[in-house]
């Protein structure tokens, strides 16, 4: 492997491995395919409709969740929350999947999202990390004061110091 195909397959490595599986927006870069399969991973194309500005449709990551028939999906990886209305129209197609989303704290989940989410898991990321020194958001801090970070089981997993 020479260059792009080896920056890619560095974080590949790590992350992915026999029993995985990772949803890729298809069409996609021709080596994504052998460079996953070189993990053990399982590479599950996602189609990228031309029709839909080759985005990806939520209803098709949501039918994918539900083909994998598992009763708890960890939503992660950058920072969730940035999705607001759009996540919480995925989650909603989630029907008798708990879900938790790890967040770093930064952005209050959509109102949406609130009846969807069995739990949050909150990691601020804190002033040495270059961020404000303020964080977490006073909305996420409000709601955990109230109870009601992750309103189907009134659970989240937080911590914070300054």
């Amino acid at each position: 492997m020479h260059g792009t195909q080896t920056s890619l397959y560095a974080p590949f490595r790590p992350l992915l491995g026999p029993g995985d599986e990772i949803l890729l927006g298809d069409p996609m870069y021709a080596t994504y395919e052998g460079l996953i399969a070189q993990t053990g991973a399982t590479m599950v194309p996602v189609p990228l409709r031309p029709e839909r500005g080759f985005r990806i449709d939520a209803a098709d990551v949501a039918a994918r969740i539900m083909a994998l028939k598992q009763d708890r999906l960890v939503i992660t990886g950058g920072e969730p929350l940035l999705q607001g209305a759009a996540l919480a129209r995925m989650v909603a197609m989630l029907e008798g999947v708990s879900v938790e989303i790890e967040t770093n704290g930064t952005v209050a989940p959509h109102p949406a999202l609130d009846p969807l989410v069995a739990q949050y898991n909150v990691s601020p990321k804190l002033a040495h990390s270059g961020n404000p020194a303020d964080l977490p958001s006073p909305s996420v801090v409000k709601k955990v004061t109230e109870g009601k970070f992750g309103q189907k089981t009134g659970e989240g997993w937080y911590s914070y110091k300054k």
